[in-house]
């Protein structure tokens, strides 16, 4: 039976991530539970259906979304990344991409770089950081009309 699987990870009281996966049977270990402090919640896919409906998601037809995973070098990493992934790819036009391992605002400006149709890549990450770092030190032309400077 197909379930809808909300993942939900506490630190600190905050809500750090909430995914919406579909997958059948997704089976977690108790243990596994506790050591990665997530929640999982498993609720009948008619729901899904109907929140889809409310919300005006089309499901169904050529893959019109991709959502952007990325994972951190702790152990449960690659198991959380594998479930995102096949939770995604279970979703009728989504596709999941593994962007690797990154930090919470390099995925964050990946994401924003893929809406806007830009390049999206950790070596565009690092490219614009170094030229924005380098346009901040790089003391800037000062031209001088009397009393009043220009900078350029």
């Amino acid at each position: 039976q197909d379930a809808l699987v909300l993942s939900l990870n506490w630190t600190s009281g905050m809500l750090k991530m909430f995914t919406l996966l579909t997958y059948k049977l997704l089976v977690i270990p108790t243990n596994f539970l506790v050591r990665s402090q997530f929640a999982l919640v498993v609720v009948h896919m008619q729901l899904v259906l109907q929140f889809a409906k409310d919300e005006g998601i089309t499901l169904g037809g050529a893959h019109s979304a991709q959502v952007l995973l990325a994972r951190d070098t702790r152990p449960t990493g690659e198991y959380l990344l594998d479930v995102a992934t096949k939770g995604i790819s279970a979703i009728v036009g989504s596709v999941a991409l593994d962007m690797g391992i990154l930090t919470t605002p390099q995925l964050h400006w990946m994401v924003r770089n893929k809406n806007r149709g830009l390049k999206a890549s950790e070596a565009d990450y690092f490219t614009q950081i170094t030229e924005s770092f380098r346009s901040f030190v790089i003391p800037a032309r000062v031209i001088s009309h009397g009393e009043h400077c220009i900078i350029c």
